[in-house]
């Protein structure tokens, strides 16, 4: 019994010993140095060892060289700029304010208050490319605009912890009353090729939002998010309603070469009321604090460091940060070259090791893409084979069919996401030949005639474009829209009001019969109920009504509808002189 004793001691402290050693090394270490042993190409190894002794360098030993008086960078990329024209991009790409002032004017604001505030934190420093720089310190007016890609190898020049970004949101054109600002009601604007629409806006663009990097397997970049959209709600200011002000950036993939990254949507410059709160410099230097704020409590969160008094203070300290952001970094790396069986096996020592749900989430869903991506890509490669293989003219063109078919499918999957552009070039190279992109042809600018209202005929029972505004009623509507007497409102509006929309249904009996169910289409009449919008109304004859279209935009084509307020050809109008001095 004794010997038996001693041999189950001398097990355990065997055991133990090499539990110890192996336990220093973390599991995503381990990870990582499964994964550098396994890559036999030298190209691959090579710009594997890059990104780690990148994340090594950045992330790796944080509180030591924080103790010992360094410091983090943290690189900001310029909101557009001037081009080589040198003009402001926000003007070339419509990016105007509601009284016509680029995005710039506004993020050169918010970046000089941000480099005040972020630079007084001796922990922190801020870098940027040169002329950005001067702009944030306020001895330049004017920068160049550069490429996200340009920004990315700027910042992994300078080790920046992480990147930042300050812009302002837009809506489009066309959803802009008078090309700039974004009002509720029914306006004249210009579309994409200059010609006028009556268009109808229902609802107003407002509120912050931030773009962060969903790639981030650490959580960093949702956590500045959510924290930020946590001290703003707490004042009162209310964010936008696209994922409650944190938005994932898997459509725009911005920074997702880069590790830890951020983009604020400061306010949306087309609406009057949230432009005028960034003329105000309160209001700028409130938001510039909450930015602060918000990075603080995250770098507390999940580095374990506090730095925001003067000494450096250990909580629960990540050790494994650079680790973590080393993996997900290579399965990037794979994903980009294509190469799915590497990346596969990347994403599922991410999954392993990290705890992150939500992060967990979208690797598990892009892995589960890439692979469909290319099981339906070696499908079609195979009815290709058997297409060869056929001696049958019609064997061979529906295998064919089947190969294109699946070669399209596999397109659609791969062409999404900005991360997956590898495989949307593969498998465009097999759909047209080895050509990745067709060349577009050069538009030929359209002639169109001009329109002159006062030659026009006025046709008799041309559809009348009838406009409702804001708390109007139908029968001020009629008149503004037609301009005729007391009897041709009231009547058309009486004939409004009566009118009843046929629609079909389906709805299923019982025959008690033939002991079974059947559907028969059952003609339904409703009402239509006149709301703020725009409306066409189609006449039959002795002006009775045909039908009643509602639309959200309309062309200002006096050869095709009739009203007085807008076109100025209303059959119904009673013309009065009018005084010209």
């Amino acid at each position: 019994m004794n010997i038996w004793k001693i041999k189950i001691i001398l097990i355990a402290i065997v055991l133990l010993t090499f539990s110890s050693i192996y336990g220093k090394i973390s599991s995503p270490q381990r990870a990582l140095h499964k994964i550098i042993k396994a890559e036999k190409n030298a190209k691959d190894k090579k710009n594997l060892n890059k990104i780690i002794n990148f994340s090594k360098a950045t992330y790796k030993n944080l509180y030591k060289r924080l103790k010992n008086n360094e410091s983090i960078t943290i690189f900001i990329d310029p909101a557009h700029g001037k081009t080589k024209s040198g003009f402001w991009q926000g003007k070339l790409t419509g990016r105007l304010s509601s009284t016509g002032k680029p995005e710039e004017f506004y993020s050169i604001l918010i970046s000089r208050e941000f480099y005040k505030v972020f630079s007084k934190n001796r922990f922190i420093t801020i870098d940027s490319t040169k002329d950005f720089l001067k702009v944030m310190k306020g001895t330049s007016e004017s920068y160049r605009n550069i490429s996200f890609h340009e920004t990315i190898t700027l910042a992994k020049k300078s080790n920046s912890f992480m990147l930042m970004s300050q812009h302002l949101n837009n809506v489009s054109y066309y959803n802009k009353a008078f090309g700039h600002s974004n009002i509720r009601g029914v306006h004249i604007i210009k579309d994409y090729y200059g010609r006028y629409i009556i268009k109808y806006i229902p609802y107003i663009y407002q509120g912050y939002l931030t773009l962060y990097n969903i790639f981030d397997t650490t959580g960093f970049s949702r956590a500045y998010a959510v924290n930020y959209r946590n001290i703003m709600t707490a004042g009162g200011i209310k964010a936008n309603n696209w994922q409650s002000g944190a938005v994932a950036d898997d459509r725009f993939n911005f920074f997702f070469d880069y590790p830890i990254g951020v983009i604020f949507e400061t306010a949306f410059i087309s609406n009057p009321l949230e432009e005028k709160k960034l003329r105000d410099t309160a209001y700028i230097k409130m938001v510039v604090r909450n930015q602060y704020n918000a990075f603080l409590n995250t770098f507390k969160q999940k580095t374990g460091i506090d730095i925001s008094q003067q000494m450096v203070k250990k909580y629960n300290y990540n050790k494994n940060l650079w680790c973590h952001i080393a993996l997900n970094q290579i399965a990037l790396y794979y994903i980009k070259t294509a190469s799915t069986k590497k990346a596969k096996k990347a994403i599922l020592y991410i999954l392993k090791s990290n705890r992150n749900a939500k992060e967990k989430k979208y690797y598990s869903a892009l892995l589960r893409r890439v692979t469909f991506a290319e099981s339906t890509f070696f499908k079609a490669h195979h009815f290709k084979k058997k297409a060869k293989r056929s001696r049958k003219y019609k064997n061979k063109k529906y295998y064919y069919r089947l190969y294109k078919k699946y070669l399209w499918r596999a397109f659609y999957y791969g062409r999404s996401k900005a991360v997956l552009y590898s495989y949307k070039n593969k498998y465009l190279r097999y759909l047209y030949k080895k050509k990745p992109y067709r060349k577009r042809r050069e538009q030929k600018k359209i002639w169109r005639p001009k329109i002159r209202l006062k030659k026009v005929p006025i046709k008799k029972y041309r559809p009348l474009l009838l406009v409702i505004d804001n708390g109007q009623s139908l029968k001020k509507a009629v008149q503004d829209a037609t301009k005729g007497s007391k009897q041709d409102i009231t009547l058309i509006a009486k004939r409004l009001k009566l009118y009843r929309k046929t629609r079909y249904k389906r709805k299923r009996f019982y025959s008690k019969k033939k002991k079974r169910y059947y559907t028969r289409w059952i003609k339904r009449r409703y009402k239509i109920k006149f709301h703020e919008g725009i409306y066409i109304i189609y006449f039959k004859k002795n002006f009775r009504i045909k039908k009643i279209i509602r639309k959200n935009a309309v062309p200002l084509d006096p050869r095709r509808y009739q009203n007085f307020m807008y076109l100025k050809n209303s059959y119904f109008a009673q013309y009065e002189k009018e005084k010209s001095i």
